[in-house]
């Protein structure tokens, strides 16, 4: 073979391997992606069977009642009392404005009058990691952290962040939107219906840049509890 033929043959074979690494790439991008998607719908999930299972008035943030009984929401901005885990409070606050439109919100931005609930979970470790520095799971050191200013910079209230002063760059980031309304018609029944519907956005980092996903979760509960 002459010299050009084996330069030929190289560059041939560099440019399949590169497309074989790329495809590589974006599948794990994709997977990761996905990863991140099912932890924050789990996580939603989490808090609503929370609530929905909760005792009323605490979900209401009210004692005041009806005729009937049925407590009445409280008509400002109030904590539902949820867990992280069994020993961590992770309180939610609710919102009391209108809800926004799922195509009107901007990546990173909370619309005026909703209060924002910024969560920071380490997808590296499991609950048992109570320190960033803990190295027990698969090896993972100190996590570089990133300030909430930088990671949600169009955040109105960075005092309900749980971490409370940064949070893991590679974290999974979450902004929760809680909305907990009374949707019943007291002419038709005696019991009331409460709505309970959350709007949540969730960032991570795919190579450097920063995605924004927002879905929402909606359920109903009445004064009896669900299990």
């Amino acid at each position: 073979m002459t010299l050009v033929e084996v330069m030929f043959a190289t560059g041939v074979l560099t440019i399949a391997l590169g497309g074989i690494l790329a495809t590589f790439l974006q599948s794990r991008r994709l997977t990761e992606g996905s990863v991140y998607q099912n932890a924050a719908l789990t996580i939603i999930q989490g808090y609503i069977e929370q609530m929905k299972n909760m005792d009323l008035g605490q979900m209401l943030g009210s004692t005041t009642t009806d005729s009937n009984g049925n407590p009445i929401p409280a008509t400002g901005s109030y904590s539902i009392p949820v867990y992280f885990d069994k020993n961590t409070l992770d309180s939610i606050k609710t919102s009391t404005c209108a809800l926004p439109s799922i195509t009107s919100i901007n990546n990173g931005v909370t619309p005026a009058g909703v209060q924002d609930n910024l969560k920071g979970f380490d997808m590296a470790k499991d609950l048992d990691a109570t320190d960033l520095s803990n190295t027990d799971d698969l090896s993972y050191s100190t996590t570089t952290q990133a300030t909430w200013a930088s990671v949600w910079p169009g955040a109105t209230d960075y005092t309900t962040a749980n971490p409370p002063t940064g949070t893991g760059k590679n974290h999974l980031h979450l902004n929760v939107w809680l909305w907990v309304r009374d949707v019943s018609v007291p002419s038709q029944r005696s019991n009331r219906i409460y709505s309970i519907t959350l709007i949540y956005t969730w960032a991570y980092s795919d190579g450097g840049r920063t995605r924004f996903v927002t879905d929402t979760v909606q359920c109903m509960r009445s004064a009896v509890m669900t299990y």
